[in-house]
């Protein structure tokens, strides 16, 4: 068999046991993992303080060995060179600044005005400032170079010297474009003054505070110094720069805490600084234990910071494109309403990418196939796009629907008490919000099922579990099913729309809402009544195409009702020529002789066609300019009379009022005294 094996030759073994299987690694506890981290954690903690009390040993020995010289002084004289280059470069960065901002034109009063041209102000002289930064500090580290050249140990120095100059200029020239503290017209963002002031100030202490504890970690880095001395430092610096952002941030919170916004601003708009400020402790903690753990840990203090910036640009470019795309209304103009659209969409595309570059910092994949996170990041990609493209059909249907709003119905302010009735609105007004919702649902359903999809889960038995679960709805609520198809085929014969006045016969008012299955009415009198589709047999529109009102008018008996009919015939001329009245009639006013006859007088009746909710309005200046015909006229108004007739009033004294006999009476009773005199 050994002799097989060396020839080449395959040996099979019957019934022989195969090799034992590798155990299962196995892996500790939690419990165990989490208690093993937190004394490394500690241990690292104690080393660090230590490495840091013993710096006074075990500097020197270093700094000896860069220069070859056993005492620290010749630290001063280089940083004496690095900092009276780095001054130097600012002043050359100043004089270029000057220089180059010469190229801009700045007139106040129209930046104040013109978003666009401050946005466009602020790039520019962003990009200006950056140019200078790179030739003042850039000038200066070639002479503090050029210094140092011979002497050893100098160039550590002057490099983290100039790195810290550096960050400091571009974390500066960076808050000088989101808050202008000394140029409010070219502000971008609306910021008041004092609070702009305020937190510039603040954070340009801090920043030099911060620069000086960066640059002595950074130093002691590229010098070779003990790790924990070197994380203790760097430590010490997160601490500041996350007290820094956290009181920015709490400055800043005036803008959306304390009334621009709103009190209906969204929930993320009023407490913005209370996130910030919770992500600031949390990525203070992760890198301090980051690095006493010995795990690699990022920018995750800046990480927001480089976010804000990177999105902050992105967004001001996106305005300038949504300001030549949709231009600004003009005075007395109204803005269009997918100007606002594309703002909020930019709003939301720039968030995205500023979420992905902070998780970027704290090493999420979301990008390769193999990446944790990548189902998470695509569902929200695919939300965000999904929302997009829903707030741009609701912009889209919501304008069709202001506007075919704005072509009839009447204005609910408009209606007096008691109307019962009005011009509705156009049938696309009613049928478009309920499109608007059926498209909603089918954009939910898609981006639920490709949701689903991306993050693993089978999609293909939902589809077959809808099909069922369809057919017991449909035969449990075959209700349900009689409204809609009810609501359908009303909507199909085109029935009624919304704003019009219908009576179902157990109900009427006017149609304030339809939904899938009902219909909301809302009474004259202010009762609102839901309704649904199938239970309506029969129903009246009081709102359609016209609509006739007759005014009945009572006058005195023995009144000429023929020159009455002339008189309110000749009216009816009048009023079509109205500048206010007379473009709402359909046909003139007319009378239609007489109506009736009651114990108080001749009912006669006019009457006017007009379009539905024009009626009211009519009524009230027919009523007015009848009255002032009449009055003109001298024909009196029939109303109730009493007559009152003495047991032996002489002849021919009917019909004369009882106030004239009675004052006749007193007159004669006055008279005969004298008489008898």
């Amino acid at each position: 068999m050994e002799a097989a094996k060396s020839a080449g030759v395959p040996v099979v073994i019957i019934g022989a046991a195969p090799p034992p299987a590798a155990a299962p690694l196995s892996q500790p506890p939690f419990a165990e993992r989490a208690a093993g981290w937190s004394r490394r954690v500690l241990a690292e903690a104690r080393q660090s303080i230590a490495e840091v009390k013993a710096l006074p040993e075990t500097l020197p020995p270093i700094l000896e060995g860069l220069s070859g010289r056993s005492d620290p002084g010749w630290l001063w004289p280089a940083l004496v060179i690095a900092f009276i280059a780095g001054l130097g470069g600012l002043v050359v960065e100043r004089l270029a600044a000057a220089r180059l901002e010469r190229l801009l034109i700045h007139n106040a009063p129209e930046l104040s005005s013109n978003r666009g041209a401050r946005i466009r102000y602020a790039l520019s002289r962003a990009a200006l400032r950056a140019v200078a930064i790179a030739v003042g500090l850039g000038s200066g580290f070639f002479v503090a170079a050029i210094a140092v050249d011979d002497l050893p140990g100098h160039e550590s120095v002057v490099l983290s010297v100039f790195e810290t100059f550096v960050v400091m200029r571009l974390a500066l020239l960076f808050l000088r474009f989101m808050l202008s503290p000394d140029d409010p017209a070219t502000r971008v963002f609306a910021i008041p003054d004092a609070v702009s002031k305020r937190v510039y100030r603040r954070v340009m202490i801090g920043v030099g505070a911060i620069g000086l504890v960066v640059m002595l970690a950074t130093w002691l880095e590229r010098i070779g110094a003990p790790v924990g001395a070197v994380n203790a430092v760097a430590s010490l610096s997160t601490v500041l720069g996350a007290g820094l952002f956290g009181q920015a941030a709490w400055t800043l919170r005036y803008r959306r805490a304390r009334g621009e916004s709103g009190p209906r601003a969204p929930w993320i708009s009023r407490n913005w600084h209370l996130l910030f400020i919770g992500y600031t402790i949390a990525a203070v903690a992760a890198t301090i234990l980051g690095r006493l753990s010995g795990a690699e840990v990022g920018g995750l203090l800046l990480a927001p910071v480089v976010a804000g910036i990177i999105a902050g640009i992105i967004y001001a470019v996106a305005l300038l494109a949504i300001d030549r795309l949709f231009p600004p209304p003009l005075a007395g103009e109204t803005a269009s309403s997918f100007r606002a659209w594309a703002e909020r969409s930019a709003l939301v595309i720039v968030g995205a990418i500023a979420l992905a570059v902070v998780l970027g910092e704290w090493e999420v994949d979301i990008f390769s196939d193999a990446g944790e996170m990548r189902p998470a990041f695509t569902v929200l990609i695919i939300s965000v796009g999904a929302w997009i493209g829903w707030d741009a059909i609701r912009t889209a249907f919501d304008q069709r629907i202001a506007e075919e709003r704005g072509l009839g119905g009447q204005a609910a302010e408009e209606r007096e008490d008691g109307d019962e009735g009005g011009a509705g609105g156009t049938r696309l007004e009613t049928i478009l919000p309920l499109f608007r919702n059926a498209i909603l649902i089918a954009i939910l359903v898609i981006v639920a099922m490709v949701g689903l999809s991306s993050i693993g889960v089978d999609i293909a038995p939902l589809f077959a579990g809808a099909g069922l679960v369809g057919i017991a709805i449909g035969f449990g609520a075959q209700t349900l099913v009689r409204d809609i198809f009810s609501g359908v085929f009303f909507l199909i014969d085109d029935a009624f729309r919304i704003g019009e006045y219908i009576d179902t016969g157990g109900a009427k008012g006017t149609v304030e809402r339809i939904s899938i299955r009902s219909m909301q009415l809302r009474h004259h009198t202010g009762p609102l009544h839901t309704i649904p589709f199938g239970e309506v047999k029969q129903l009246t529109n009081f709102s359609r195409d016209w609509v006739i009102m007759k005014l009945p008018i009572r006058v005195r008996f023995g009144t000429d009702t023929e020159r009455v009919r002339k008189l309110v015939k000749k009216l009816g001329q009048q009023l079509l020529e109205d500048p206010v009245i007379g473009t709402k009639f359909v046909e003139p006013l007319k009378s239609q002789g007489v109506y009736q006859m009651d114990e108080y007088g001749i009912i006669t009746r006019v009457k006017f066609k007009t379009r539905p909710g024009d009626q009211f309005a009519v009524r009230k200046v027919v009523y007015q300019k009848i009255n002032e015909l009449f009055e003109h006229e001298g024909i009196a108004f029939g109303g109730r009379e009493v007559v009152v007739r003495a047991a032996d009033e002489p002849h021919g004294t009917e019909g004369v009022s009882a106030d004239a006999l009675t004052k006749a009476a007193a007159a004669e009773a006055g008279s005969t005294p004298s008489a008898r005199a």
